[in-house]
């Protein structure tokens, strides 16, 4: 089975001298040939920086998705740049921390330019983790600001991190959109029992393995395993397994294409 880890953070402590190759032993040791790494904008977390060198090092196996800052005049020529000069594989927005709801128009040139570059949006949705409380607010991060922005643009693949945890009431609300995707990221744990209903309402092909989230070696092996359990106890077919543990990351942020 081809396992793609999607939602994997590296946090000032983990970036000490040799964490890339260390990593890449990490994903060795559990047979992961890709991993798919999401950026944070704070000065202690994976910023864009790191991801492209991150890139550079190892273009085969790690595929980065940087935050953008929605309010910046400069973040259609960051999103450009992003993937056209440093072969990122999508775009992060975290709209409790820029205080715009998805849905607002004025974030449609973005959407439009999204859809230029053929790669998909990742949302920040549900809680504000963290410090990012002190300033951070959770209403604009609600899943069910994301029902217009898919229904306005069909073509764009928008991916709903940690699948609006804990607003789950709400991704199931939009689930009839198509292109909506979910990652899974923090559903193996106290909100596993979300799973069947994220299920029948996305089916396995909207569906992606969320990874660990915080990096550490031991968190990406665990975090496998209990997403396999999960995938077993709902009783998936072998088919829909591997969609979820790895398919559907490479078909939705084209990893293939490397």
């Amino acid at each position: 089975m081809n396992v793609v880890p999607v939602h994997i953070h590296f946090f000032e402590k983990d970036r000490y001298s040799g964490y890339q190759e260390d990593f890449i032993k990490i994903l060795d040791k559990c047979l992961v040939q890709r991993a798919v790494i999401f950026g944070n904008e704070e000065a202690d977390e994976t910023t864009a920086a790191c991801l492209i060198a991150f890139k550079k090092k190892f273009p085969a196996r790690i595929f980065g998705i940087p935050e953008i800052n929605i309010k910046e005049k400069t973040a259609l020529k960051k999103m450009h740049d992003y993937v056209k000069k440093n072969q990122m594989s999508g775009i992060k927005i975290f709209p409790s921390k820029c205080l715009c709801y998805p849905d607002n128009k004025k974030m449609f040139g973005l959407y439009k330019k999204a859809l230029d570059l053929k790669v998909p949006l990742v949302f920040h949705s549900g809680r504000v983790p963290g410090d990012m409380q002190k300033y951070g607010l959770v209403k604009y991060a609600q899943p069910i600001a994301l029902d217009e922005v898919a229904g306005r643009f069909p073509q764009l693949q928008i991916l709903i991190s940690h699948a609006g945890n804990p607003m789950f009431e709400q991704t199931l609300m939009i689930g009839n959109r198509k292109n909506i995707h979910l990652d899974l990221c923090g559903v193996t744990g106290v909100w596993r029992d979300k799973f069947p209903l994220l299920f029948e309402r996305f089916g396995a092909q909207r569906l992606l393995h969320g990874g660990p989230n915080h990096y550490h070696g031991k968190y990406l092996q665990e975090n496998i395993i209990r997403m396999q359990e999960l995938l077993s106890a709902a009783k998936l077919s072998e088919e829909e397994k591997s969609m979820i543990m790895g398919k559907n990351a490479i078909r939705i942020f084209n990893l293939e294409k490397d």
